[in-house]
């Protein structure tokens, strides 16, 4: 891929003069080290089966590195977690299940903020994109943070300029309210960092130049900002949000994410580190996860007619998704699929009937959907038939 080339220029700390062309400067060398929790997730996302799609590994890695339970930030107009519905970019959002790796990527949002004079907030430093690849042959793990995200001109990316807090843009849930950036500022091009595990230390990444274009993401050369797809496989977008969340998990009335976190901010321990971290899949939520979390508020066992019509709303629920639900646990108490099957309980019994339920409810659809097709086919062919054709 053509960031491959900047991350062979990170590993020697200096100019990356390949196909990419990009600068690699301005060396951030983090102080915490990297937890074991994070090396075993890096493990979980190599040791794919071969029998396996990527979709299948990915929701595997997925449930190994983040928690299942879900943080809503779709919420009722005036909640405080409102003001992260734009930022998040999804109606939910998911912790990590490692409360040290959560306390160490919030320690790599502070470090690049002191170190690049960036401000922790919405209209600043608040994301980064997670990457797995391998250079090398050796696996990797990278996070492209996104500094400088909401200029005053960020409504001209695909539309016309409009005023900060305009109601076409939510009125006072724009994203921009309370920022000082432009893409006319002088330093606006150095926004773009990426972190390297191998390493453990961030470095920014220079994209002004027309040979080193191919990094941009399509349209965004003005905002220069580089695609985290040209790294490898996206795994899902971090969001650090300083004290967005009270001790009890739920987002802090006083919060606002326009505001900067305050100079020399730390969490008070991992726990409110992982109070503050939310997670996005890029793969967005596997159909699983959506089964499971709708079994979780529904009581006890279910007979056919509840199981029809959840597996009926239940998106991109087919029988390769339902796969995780049959066998016993493996001999690795912690590999992605075993974590996947604990989702629906740990008696092997109730998950075999729910599973026999759920197949023949989807072969009944299946076929539904087979007689419904052959049915409109002959309705064509009746109509051609009668015209003449």
């Amino acid at each position: 891929p053509p960031g491959a080339a900047v991350v062979k220029a990170v590993r020697l700390r200096g100019s990356a003069p390949g196909s990419a062309g990009a600068a690699v400067t301005e060396v951030v060398w983090h102080r915490s080290a990297v937890p074991e929790d994070l090396r075993e997730h890096l493990r979980v996302l190599g040791a794919r089966a071969p029998d396996h799609s990527p979709d299948f590994a990915l929701a595997c890695a997925a449930a190994v590195m983040y928690s299942d339970s879900a943080v809503a930030v779709a919420a009722p107009p005036g909640a405080p977690a409102r003001r992260l519905a734009a930022l998040v970019g999804a109606d939910v959002a998911l912790r990590l299940r490692s409360q040290s790796v959560a306390a160490f990527f919030a320690s790599l949002f502070i470090d690049l903020a002191e170190a690049a004079e960036l401000r922790l907030c919405g209209w600043d430093l608040f994301h980064g994109h997670l990457v797995a690849f391998e250079d090398d042959g050796v696996a990797d793990l990278g996070i492209l943070f996104h500094a400088r995200e909401h200029p005053r001109e960020f409504t001209n990316r695909t539309g016309p300029l409009l005023p900060i807090c305009a109601p076409e843009v939510g009125g006072d849930l724009d994203p921009r309210r309370g920022t000082t950036l432009s893409i006319e500022d002088e330093d606006y091009r150095h926004r773009n960092f990426l972190w390297l595990l191998s390493e453990n230390a961030t470095f920014r990444l220079e994209v002004s130049t027309d040979e080193q274009a191919s990094l941009l993401a399509a349209g965004s050369r003005r905002f220069f900002t580089v695609d985290e797809g040209v790294f490898g496989t996206q795994l899902g977008t971090i969001c650090f949000f300083p004290g967005a969340f009270s001790t009890s998990g739920e987002p802090s009335e006083e919060y606002d994410p326009a505001v900067p976190a305050a100079p020399g901010w730390r969490p008070r321990g991992e726990e409110d580190a992982w109070r503050s971290v939310l997670c996005v899949p890029s793969h967005g939520f596997s159909p699983d996860w959506h089964l499971a979390q709708a079994l979780l508020r529904l009581p006890g066992l279910l007979d056919e007619a509840q199981v029809s019509d959840l597996v009926r709303r239940i998106p991109g629920l087919d029988a390769c998704a339902l796969e995780v639900l049959g066998g016993e646990q493996g001999e690795d108490p912690v590999s992605g699929t075993n974590m996947r099957r604990q989702r629906f309980g740990t008696s092997p019994s109730q998950r075999t009937a729910f599973l026999a339920a759920a197949t023949k409810s989807l072969k009944e659809r299946k076929a539904a959907e087979d007689r419904d097709a052959q049915r409109k086919r002959s309705e064509a062919a009746g109509v051609l038939a009668a015209r003449g054709v």
